[in-house]
C-alpha cells in the first residue's frame, strides 16, 4: 500500500458535494502533483466513485492553451463519475501587474454560481451526461469482464452501479 494522503483526500471528496480541480498549465498539462493524484484515482475511476458530485476546473498559465488543460481536468472529473459544469482560466502574461482582471474574476464568479446552481438543482449538462453515461457503459462492461481479477470493483458495481 502506498504511504501518502490519498485515502484521506479521497474520503474528504466523498463527503463533499463537489470538487474544484485547479492547476497551473505546465507545458500543456496539469502540474505533476495533480497528475499524481489523478493517477492514484484508478480505483475511483474503475468504480466511478464520485458519481453524484459536481465539479469545475480552474487553470492558470503563462502563455496559452488553458482551455485544453481545463477540458482534460473536466474529462478526468467525468471518468470519476462527477458532473463538471465548466472551467475558467487565466493567462497570467495577459494580466496587468500579475493580478486578475475584472473579466477573469467575473468568469470565475459565474463558474462558481453555475457549480452551486447545478448541484442544488441536480442538473447535469446534456453533453456531460452523454459522455459520463458512455464511460459508465464502458466501465460496466469492463467490470463484468474482469470480475474474477477485480473482486472489489465488481462488488462495488453490483452494490452501487446496477451491474
Amino acid at each position: 500500500m502506498q504511504k501518502d494522503d490519498f485515502e484521506a483526500i479521497k474520503e474528504k471528496i466523498l463527503e463533499a458535494d463537489g470538487l474544484v480541480v485547479a492547476s497551473p498549465n505546465y507545458i500543456f498539462n496539469v502540474s505533476a502533483q495533480l497528475k499524481a493524484f489523478m493517477d492514484r484515482c484508478c480505483g475511483v475511476i474503475h468504480c466511478m466513485q464520485f458519481w453524484g458530485k459536481y465539479g469545475a476546473s480552474v487553470v492558470t498559465s503563462g502563455g496559452g492553451d488553458e482551455d485544453t488543460v481545463a477540458e482534460y481536468m473536466n474529462h478526468f472529473l467525468i471518468t470519476t463519475g462527477a458532473a463538471p459544469v465548466g472551467g475558467v482560466w487565466a493567462m497570467m502574461s495577459a494580466m496587468p501587474d500579475g493580478g486578475f482582471t475584472d473579466e477573469v474574476r467575473a468568469r470565475a464568479v459565474s463558474l462558481g454560481k453555475r457549480l452551486v446552481t447545478a448541484w442544488r438543482a441536480g442538473e447535469v449538462l446534456p453533453e456531460v451526461d452523454e459522455r459520463r453515461n458512455a464511460f459508465r457503459r464502458r466501465m460496466h462492461a469492463l467490470m463484468d469482464w474482469r470480475k474474477e481479477e477485480w473482486p472489489f470493483e465488481y462488488s462495488y458495481w453490483k452494490e452501487n452501479r446496477g451491474l
